[in-house]
């Protein structure tokens, strides 16, 4: 694939930081690698130096002349790039002397810069740099050229000089990326960048992230070069159309990017101080000390998530970063082993990194790892069903995995994972599954202790820090070991077909508390096995429709689907009534415990036929809520002969606003010794 830059570009106005004013520039910025705040910043020095860091790359490329020398003879700052490799050429399948296949990049000089913009701006603003607000009837004849495809002043060149366009644009001497700073037939080089990743990109200045999707699109532009007036000196309504549209590319270019789904370029993220964001016509530089008003970037969505972790450094747990992990492509096994240690690298700085030992073992060995830091990874959520991991049902395919260059040593590998026998190869994936779905997630292939977060059933979770206290827990190989109390299910309140929720099972009258409310929450009055004393339970989750009841048929069904579910799961803990049923109302003096989550990988038959523990003991606490690991024991194989089996494997967890263990208290809860696989 070949992409196409222009030198006139979109951005911020740097000389107004902190009002949002998109403009068009004509000259290049030259201002990336300086103080913002200086209106002066689009008229830099080529002199302009960046301070050197305290680690440099073994190779960097110098840009004036694209020459590879070495990091150790540069006495000042680099810049890195993040890119999909897909993007820099024609890639093809080769055969090496092995007979394993791999991928190569042909560079047929396809890629475009686009230079038709310039001359005809300076001439329609009078030399100025920027706009400054004035928008004359020159430049809207301009705009409609271009766009009609008139004004072709277009250079077709190889992927490496429209890196060095980009380069010298922004002021950028030195830039380190891998197909020039990493010599794919030296194994001992390769393996050594690999594993610094992390550094590389943590020291330079800032990456810059190649997004050519990202481009202010000819319609959106015409649409509001109609609403433009003649002469003006300042409009803020066409300032604040073009910041909304502008974000709006962004926000949507740049989350559905080829970019956004490669594995590297996610460890290349984290790992980075700040972003440019270079499109074919628009940029974006977001970073910590920017300028004051990038704290307030209007990124939302996918996109945005990921820079709260990565350029601010907002507080994260370790499932956070394993979900955006999964999520992403590789084009091969050991990719995910060293994305694993890239990512995590206080975590995973001890741990010997083999590739001569199997795949598997290594993702294991590291997840154990991140266990030992953070046991909150066995929380499992559902899937996100619109993400690029969504699983294909039962096929049998081969495709051409192009979607990044592999930095590791492994060129092809076979796996093994019970029903599924998958082939990788560098660029060709061939699948074949006999009894069960495969997604497009890398680890999933593997056969995963379930506290991992089992990927063939659910994902980890991605909302905020999830914390505990507990620490009484072992991680040895495959098996986590836990000492805990847990609430324990019985077979003696189960009553099939007893909780299927009709609209006649519910309470006869709402509590004026409901008087003005669209919806309703119920709640259900339990006693816990061997208690007298009865405990108030709100499915707060679900609000019920009390306003146009019959206009509501599917949201009323869909909402006592899921009511029946939690009822049919407690029912396996506790005895459960629909009698005790009641319309939840507040009250100063009466206490309440709340439901407000759950989710399981199996039905509710599976769920009546295994004994399952809600693992009390080990309590998450996030905001106001509290997550509890559900397990249930493993069946024993056919030909075991361990009769007392007690192994068990996480199925899921429950969320809970329990307010001082509220609904806990007061029973007895048996404290043992769980052996998790």
């Amino acid at each position: 694939m070949y992409i196409t830059y222009e030198t006139t570009q979109w951005t911020l106005d740097p000389t107004n930081p902190d009002s949002n004013t998109v403009k068009l520039f004509t000259s290049p910025p030259k201002s990336a690698t300086a103080n913002n705040n200086n209106e002066n910043n689009y008229n830099l020095a080529e002199n302009d130096v960046i301070s050197k860091p305290k680690f440099m790359p073994t190779k960097l490329v110098r840009v004036s002349d694209m020459q590879v020398i070495l990091g150790s003879q540069v006495n000042e700052g680099y810049c890195a790039l993040s890119y999909s490799w897909n993007q820099s050429g024609d890639i093809i399948t080769v055969n090496n002397q092995n007979n394993t296949k791999k991928n190569a990049r042909v560079d047929r000089g396809k890629h475009i810069i686009a230079e038709n913009l310039t001359a005809l701006m300076i001439s329609a603003t009078h030399n100025r740099p920027t706009l400054k607000g004035r928008i004359t009837r020159k430049l809207k004849q301009y705009i409609r050229r271009d766009y009609q495809g008139k004004n072709n002043n277009k250079r077709y060149v190889t992927f490496e000089i429209i890196i060095q366009q980009i380069c010298q644009d922004f002021n950028i001497k030195y830039i380190w990326y891998d197909q020039m700073c990493i010599d794919p037939n030296n194994l001992e080089e390769k393996d050594n960048e690999t594993r610094n990743i992390y550094r590389i990109y943590n020291n330079a200045y800032y990456t810059l992230a190649l997004i050519p999707e990202f481009c202010i699109k000819k319609e959106k532009i015409l649409a509001l070069r109609d609403t433009m007036p003649i002469e003006a000196e300042d409009n803020q309504s066409i300032h604040k159309k073009m910041a909304e549209l502008f974000y709006q590319t962004a926000n949507e270019e740049i989350s559905n990017s080829q970019w956004a789904k490669q594995l590297w370029t996610l460890v290349e993220t984290i790992n980075s101080n700040k972003i440019l964001f270079i499109g074919q016509n628009a940029h974006l530089l977001i970073g910590d000390d920017v300028n004051s008003n990038n704290k307030k970037v209007h990124l939302d969505g996918y996109i945005g998530k990921l820079i709260k972790l990565s350029i601010y450094k907002e507080k994260y747990s370790i499932p956070n970063i394993l979900r955006h992990l999964h999520m992403r492509t590789a084009t091969n096994d050991y990719d995910q082993v060293y994305a694993l240690a890239n990512l995590f690298p206080k975590i995973i700085k001890r741990s010997v990194i083999n590739s001569h030992q199997p795949c598997e073992d290594l993702v294991v060995q590291l997840y154990g790892l991140l266990a030992k830091k953070d046991v909150s990874i066995m929380l499992l959520k559902d899937y996100n069903t619109t993400a690029n991991y969504k699983c294909k049902n039962k096929t049998t395919e081969s495709s051409s995995s192009l979607s990044s260059s592999s930095r590791t040593t492994n060129e092809s590998k076979t796996t093994t994972s019970g029903s599924k026998i998958t082939i990788y190869t560098s660029a060709t994936t061939t699948t074949t599954t006999t009894a069960e779905a495969t997604c497009k997630v890398p680890v999933q292939k593997y056969n995963m202790p379930s506290w991992c977060g089992n990927l063939s059933s659910g994902d980890h979770l991605n909302d905020t820090v999830k914390t505990t206290l507990f620490k009484n827990y072992t991680v040895i190989g495959r098996s986590l070991t836990v000492t805990c109390t847990g609430v324990i299910s019985t077979k003696k309140y189960i009553v099939q077909g007893l909780f299927t929720l009709v609209y006649n099972d519910l309470p006869p009258k709402l509590p004026e508390y409901y008087t003005d409310r669209r919806h309703a929450h119920l709640g259900i009055t339990i006693k816990l096995p061997g208690q007298d004393i009865t405990k108030n339970l709100v499915l707060k989750n679900f609000s019920l429709p009390i306003v146009d009841w019959n206009k509501s048929i599917g949201s009323k069904h869909k909402v006592f689907n899921r009511i029946t579910k939690y009822l049919r799961f407690l029912s396996n803990f506790m005895e459960i009534r629909k009698e005790n049923l009641f319309w939840y109302a507040p009250k100063a003096n009466k206490k309440y415990a709340t439901i407000n989550g759950l989710f399981l990988t199996e039905n509710d038959v599976a769920i009546t036929k295994h004994q399952h523990i809600i693992l009390t003991g080990i309590p998450f606490e996030s905001n106001d809520n509290t997550y509890y690991p559900i397990i249930r024991k493993k069946e024993r194989s056919g030909n075991s002969s361990n009769k007392n089996n007690n192994n068990y494997e996480v199925v899921g967890r429950i969320k809970m606003y329990n307010p001082g263990g509220y609904f806990f208290s007061g029973y007895p809860l048996p404290e043992q010794t769980y052996t998790i696989e």
